[in-house]
């Protein structure tokens, strides 16, 4: 698995996106500063995913990659109608449906 997960970090890494560990089944960074450890270099993510560490990958999301991740909560009140109608024009800014 792990030779796959490393792969699979460097194949985006070669696509200009900037990637983590996560801790073993978790969105938890393994990394030492979190999503700022974030990156772009194969030597890296060969010391993170070819340690035989079940670690998963993540991509880094702001201006760093240019993605937006959006996580719905289905137990939160606010419902994916909400999501879908607001405007995500000012990056930067987060917005959660728990009170």
């Amino acid at each position: 698995m792990t030779a796959s997960v490393l792969q699979h970090a460097q194949t985006y890494q070669t696509r200009g996106w900037p990637v983590l560990p996560l801790k073993p089944r978790s969105k938890v960074p393994a990394a030492a500063h979190g999503v700022h450890s974030a990156s772009l270099d194969p030597g890296q993510a060969t010391q993170w995913w070819g340690n035989g560490v079940a670690y998963g990958v993540a991509v880094a999301c702001g201006s760093v990659s240019g993605f937006f991740a959006l996580d719905v909560d289905p137990r939160a009140p606010i419902t994916l109608k909400y999501w879908t109608t607001k405007d995500f024009s000012e990056r930067g800014s987060t917005t959660t449906g728990r009170p």
